[in-house]
């Protein structure tokens, strides 16, 4: 019976040990800063549009990036948390991108983002401070649209920054975007036919990021990509 045990008990200690060290083993968090962070995004959201969604919702933090956004050498997090109606029918769901002070946990900036899928990432500069580059997806009837921005957080003021027109809407496509681990981002383009896809008929296009120009500089690659 003991054997039987010791397998499940090491899988409870395992996935509670993931859990902890997602949410509390980063080591300028303290165990009671994810709650604080959560009320105060909740009452971010209580004095926005949304107001009626600070109560009956759930929020959830579903990443922290730790960096300097407003200013050098600042002690900051990103944090990306999604708002879910607790009753059906009763709202949007959405997310939240806030920008948070470290040594106080006070919530310094708030953008509020519709999109259905959202990826946040940390992009350098020339010095230790970072910009915020979103891309969120929207799917309808089956395809993909993307919205891509890069903010410069200051003040409390989300400056949205001059970027290249990225071909991320189109009837007669299926687009992909992705971003890589060298923040380039890459847009993956396949031809429509009817409801399918011509697999032999897809062409990508990469964007690489400037840190010193701060904006996104496409390639002059234009690949055919055979499937």
């Amino acid at each position: 019976m003991k054997r039987r045990l010791f397998p499940v008990i090491l899988c409870c200690l395992l996935v509670f040990t993931i859990i902890f060290a997602i949410f509390y083993g980063r080591e300028d968090l303290g165990l009671n800063t994810i709650p604080k962070m959560e009320n105060a995004i909740r009452s971010a959201v209580g004095q926005s549009e949304y107001s009626d969604l600070a109560v009956e919702s759930k929020i959830e933090i579903q990443e922290i990036i730790l960096g300097s956004f407003s200013g050098s050498e600042k002690n900051e997090a990103l944090v990306y948390s999604t708002v879910a109606p607790v009753k059906r029918n009763y709202g949007p769901s959405f997310s939240v991108a806030a920008v948070f002070d470290l040594d106080t946990v006070d919530l310094t900036g708030a953008q509020f983002l519709m999109e259905e899928s959202v990826v946040l990432k940390a992009l350098p500069t020339q010095s230790d401070r970072k910009d915020i580059l979103y891309l969120g997806e929207t799917i309808d009837m089956g395809l993909s649209s993307y919205n891509i921005k890069v903010w410069n957080f200051s003040g409390g003021k989300w400056k949205e920054l001059k970027l290249p027109s990225f071909d991320t809407t189109d009837a007669d496509e299926n687009i992909t975007a992705e971003i890589s681990k060298a923040n380039e981002i890459i847009l993956l383009h396949t031809e429509l036919e009817g409801l399918t896809t011509k697999t032999a008929n897809v062409t990508a296009e990469k964007y690489n990021w400037v840190s010193q120009d701060e904006t996104y500089v496409k390639e002059l690659i234009h690949l055919d990509i055979i499937q």
